[in-house]
């Protein structure tokens, strides 16, 4: 036998085994790596695109005819991508409005973490305004205009500006089944061309609230002249939560509620 042939020979059979041991290696990785994405993610939150041709890998190394009769390797190799869940997008214009015990800056904290309870994926941009060179009350909207610009998604089903209103405490105060609440009101502006869908979003959820705790929401109130960046999306809202005489421990039961209402308003698609 040709001894050059023969070595030749060994060396393509040695060459096609490195090869099995590669793709063996890759299909090993790629095991435990979905085993980790399943471990890590919810699977309903997860789809699947098919963008490996096996057969044709297998053909380019020569490997083919060797996974020709293996029918435990699939046709592919799946790849992971995680769908967006529904997101709310929550900030603060006015930063530093304060009650007796807290902040609008606490309530948005807690908020958002009561949304998260119920499976709600939340953006908080809880950037300090106030440290903005260019920031007094008369731009604070064109302040987090920009921001809200840079954020702007299709992802996003509703965007929430929390704020706090000034008067007397009984006038912003509910008691109900022994549990006080800071009473909630929105405020639309009229100044805009989603006017009336912005005014939409506020009446349902000020419905829902009422519906779940009577009394909870003291409405919708509009400015003819104002626009509160709610010209930017229809999903976009201002809600005032209590006054300064509120203590947070009020405010937080009406975010129990808030958050409970927001959570059922956004997964029936409203």
């Amino acid at each position: 036998m040709n001894m050059k042939k023969y070595f030749k020979s060994k060396r393509n059979k040695n060459n096609k085994y490195k090869y099995l041991i590669i793709i063996l290696l890759i299909i090993f990785i790629d095991i435990n790596i979905i085993k980790y994405i399943n471990l890590n993610y919810p699977i309903e939150n997860i789809k699947y695109s098919y963008n490996i041709d096996r057969d044709k890998l297998l053909l380019k190394l020569g490997l083919n005819k060797i996974f020709e009769d293996n029918k435990n390797i699939n046709d592919s190799i799946p790849v992971f991508n995680k769908i967006n869940k529904n997101n709310i997008y929550l900030y603060n214009t006015h930063y530093y409005e304060e009650y007796i015990d807290g902040n609008v800056v606490d309530a948005t904290n807690y908020l958002t973490n009561k949304l998260k309870d119920y499976d709600i994926d939340v953006i908080y941009n809880n950037v300090n305004l106030l440290n903005n060179s260019n920031y007094n009350y008369d731009n604070s909207y064109d302040i987090t205009r920009e921001y809200l610009i840079n954020v702007l998604s299709d992802d996003i089903k509703l965007y929430i500006d929390i704020h706090r209103d000034s008067g007397e405490k009984s006038k912003f105060t509910l008691i109900k089944d022994n549990i006080s609440y800071a009473k909630v009101l929105f405020v639309i502006g009229e100044n805009n061309s989603r006017y009336k869908d912005n005014l939409n979003v506020a009446n349902n959820i000020s419905e829902m609230l009422n519906n779940k705790v009577y009394g909870i929401s003291k409405g919708i109130f509009t400015r003819s002249k104002g626009r509160y960046n709610q010209d930017l999306n229809k999903n976009i809202i201002l809600i005032e939560i209590g006054c300064e005489n509120n203590d947070i421990k009020e405010v937080y039961n009406t975010l129990d509620v808030l958050a409970e209402i927001v959570s059922v308003y956004i997964n029936n698609g409203e």
